[in-house]
């Protein structure tokens, strides 16, 4: 593997030579998740809710909730796809999902809890959300770090967590994630989550020491797997509360690496995307190499559609496949490590490339042409100055 690459792998290892490309810093904010989300936690044990808020002759009931409706766009979403699948392994019997919309479903009504994260503060279809929430009488509580979500709470007077400012919105997983389970302690959705939290600062410190940039190729399990990936497009493969998970790997590859990647699941994919792997042109899959997130204690029927794609499937078109393996105790834990791997993986890929894993170019483009072309902050706005 490493003599395939020679001198290039060889950069993963040069920390000048890191820092001339990752200009901004990512690894940086990597190497500090376990206290970013100590912080969050504390930032989000100040929030004070209401049992209800009335506004316009409707009164937002904090209570008695039939469901939870997260809304979001990029790696504010993610945290509700987390949510979502740490909740089913939790046993919190109150459903939630993720609206990546510019409106809220027709069944969200006074019970339904809208939960609105945009990091900036000034994502356009949390916005528009945020006015549909409003007009149909949903209790919300917001994250954000500032921007026009912020002046909207605090017009009305709704709870909202603020976060720090400055980061790149998929570097604040831990602040966009970790509130939301305090958010639940504080509805009395469920009374605490502070052993699984505990469970995941634990395992991200541990890991940490590992995946640091300081950690040389040979006892790094992510710039060894970004070694694999050069000049690759990833499939990464999850399975049961990994869902979310494999989303979020795709989008780093997306957003750090600057590359295509593609998510899947099992069993799902055993329907479908399996048949892909007997392309009857090899050239078709040459491009591909599969990332299989795999845990320690995988159902059975899992373990063994998981092993049988592998061998008798997988392997008969490619060499080799990755596996990462979750650590840690618990769902959340296990979650969060094969994240923290995915997200120095996609950073040290990026490495490998030359790209800077910050700037996101493309997004900001299309946010600037969106701006002069719909002006839809703007009727926004208006909307909530006539309330």
């Amino acid at each position: 593997m490493l003599n395939d690459l020679g001198k290039k792998a060889d950069i993963l290892d040069n920390l000048n030579e890191i820092k001339k490309i990752d200009k901004s810093g990512m690894l940086e904010l990597q190497k500090k998740v376990p206290e970013f989300i100590q912080d969050a936690i504390e930032r989000a044990r100040n929030l004070v809710v209401p049992s209800d808020i009335e506004i316009k002759g409707k009164k937002l009931k904090y209570y008695n909730f039939s469901q939870i409706i997260g809304v979001g766009m990029g790696g504010s979403a993610i945290s509700f796809d987390f949510l979502r699948s740490f909740l089913r392994y939790a046993n919190v019997k109150i459903p939630v999902e993720s609206n990546r919309d510019y409106n809220l479903p027709p069944y969200a009504d006074e019970n339904t809890l809208v939960v609105l994260i945009s990091y900036s503060g000034n994502t356009e279809e949390t916005l528009s959300c945020f006015l549909d929430a409003i007009e149909k009488g949903c209790p919300v509580v917001a994250l954000t770090s500032g921007g026009i979500l912020e002046a909207f709470c605090l017009k009305f007077g709704l709870p909202y967590v603020k976060l720090p400012s400055g980061l790149p919105p998929r570097a604040s997983l831990p602040y966009l994630f970790f509130p939301l389970l305090i958010v639940l302690e504080k509805l009395n959705i469920h009374p605490s989550f502070e052993k699984e939290t505990l469970a995941v600062v634990k395992v991200l410190k541990e890991l940490k020491d590992e995946l640091k940039p300081e950690t040389l190729i040979i006892d790094n399990l992510a710039k060894r797997i970004a070694i694999c990936l050069y000049n690759k497009i990833p499939l990464i493969y999850g399975h049961t509360f990994f869902d979310g998970v494999a989303y979020r790997l795709k989008s780093q590859f997306n957003e750090n690496t600057k590359i295509l990647a593609f998510p899947a699941v099992f069993s799902e994919l055993n329907h479908n995307e399996i048949m892909g792997w007997e392309a009857a042109d090899e050239k078709l899959i040459e491009p591909f190499y599969p990332i299989l997130i795999r845990d320690p204690d995988e159902p059975p029927a899992i373990k063994a559609r998981i092993e049988i794609s592998r061998d008798q499937i997988i392997l008969k078109k490619k060499k080799q496949v990755i596996e990462i393996m979750a650590r840690g105790e618990g769902v959340l834990a296990k979650m969060f490590s094969v994240t923290y791997i995915g997200d120095f993986t996609s950073v040290y890929l990026a490495i490998l490339y030359g790209t800077d894993p910050t700037p996101v170019d493309s997004i900001s483009l299309l946010k600037s042409q969106l701006a002069e072309r719909t002006k839809l902050k703007e009727d926004i706005q208006v909307k909530f100055d006539s309330l």
